[in-house]
């Protein structure tokens, strides 16, 4: 079974991290860097389902409808595994504005390109119940590791 690697895994987090920042500091940026109202509020005054940020209460996005990418067909043949982090970004209508893949591994390399396609391509197709801030709409980053495995 294909096993990943630390590398994977730690970027994994270093993305996670970065896009959490980004999505931040972009409603930030909406403000003209004005402090919002809630940025000193107390832990206490996010809502259930809402995660306490710097700049007040962060709901996530809620997946409404996720599309299961196509497995490669070659790439399926010869029985290769494959695992690919997409990072991408909701936007305030809950559609996918952006994904792209920014690590993958397999068992067989020569197909990673077919992998990647069809991670990106599947997720691109996901929609959201858009995150907010504060109770505004906002964009929201998020990565996800899609998984290809044989049965």
């Amino acid at each position: 079974m294909l096993q990943p690697r630390n590398s994977f895994l730690r970027k994994r987090l270093e993305i996670a991290a970065f896009c959490l920042l980004l999505a931040l500091s972009t409603s930030f940026a909406a403000t003209n860097g004005a402090p919002s109202e809630s940025r000193h509020a107390s832990p206490e005054g996010c809502t259930g389902g809402e995660v306490r940020v710097e700049e007040g209460c962060l709901r996530k996005p809620e997946p409404l409808e996720k599309v299961s990418p196509v497995y490669p067909k070659e790439a399926h043949k010869k029985g290769v595994e494959a695992s690919v982090l997409v990072s991408a970004r909701v936007g305030v209508d809950g559609s996918i504005e952006t994904a792209k893949a920014v690590d993958s591994e397999a068992t067989d390399q020569l197909f990673l390109p077919a992998f990647e396609e069809a991670a990106v391509t599947a997720v691109r197709k996901w929609r959201y119940r858009p995150g907010a801030l504060n109770g505004k709409p906002a964009p929201v980053f998020f990565s996800v590791t899609i998984n290809f495995r044989l049965k």
